[in-house]
């Protein structure tokens, strides 16, 4: 994700260079395209696995003892619990690429519990890069939702 971003930026900049819109829209559809694939893609993928759909995955990662952590173990040993956790993450992830259709305060919602999300993920995981890669694409994403509204994509 990192580095497709990453590409992204840089295709901009030369974009933002040369003066040349094509370009910025190539390059704000890499980004933004990828988060966009990343989200969908992750979502669909839990909701094909049983383990996720019941709870159980959630359960088993946040009482794991690499990734998991005492406290967010015990949030989720309650199954109702770990049941709407994962719907809530299956489903806002496998249909978060809708988001670009939203107006735009609805759109910055979706970021931002999406960005709740990985920082919750970093800090309960210890994955302190995790999140960076994903909001570094955020503004591409609100450039294609603008473009989405105005008709101009």
């Amino acid at each position: 994700m990192g580095v497709i971003v990453l590409a992204g930026t840089l295709i901009g900049a030369i974009a933002l260079v040369r003066n040349d819109i094509d370009l910025l829209l190539a390059a704000c559809l890499v980004s933004a395209g990828q988060l966009l694939i990343c989200y969908h893609v992750a979502g669909v993928s839990k909701l094909l696995q049983p383990s996720w759909r019941s709870g159980a995955e959630l359960q088993g990662v946040m009482a794991h003892p690499v990734w998991g952590v005492p406290w967010a173990a015990a949030m989720v040993r309650a199954r109702t619990v770990a049941l709407l956790a994962s719907w809530a993450l299956m489903l806002g992830e496998a249909l978060f690429p809708l988001a670009i259709f939203l107006p735009e305060a609805w759109l910055y919602a979706a970021l931002g519990a999406m960005f709740v999300f990985h920082l919750a993920t970093a800090l309960i995981m210890r994955l302190s890069l995790f999140p960076w890669a994903f909001v570094a694409a955020y503004p591409s994403v609100l450039l294609l939702g603008k473009m989405v509204r105005d008709g101009l994509f």
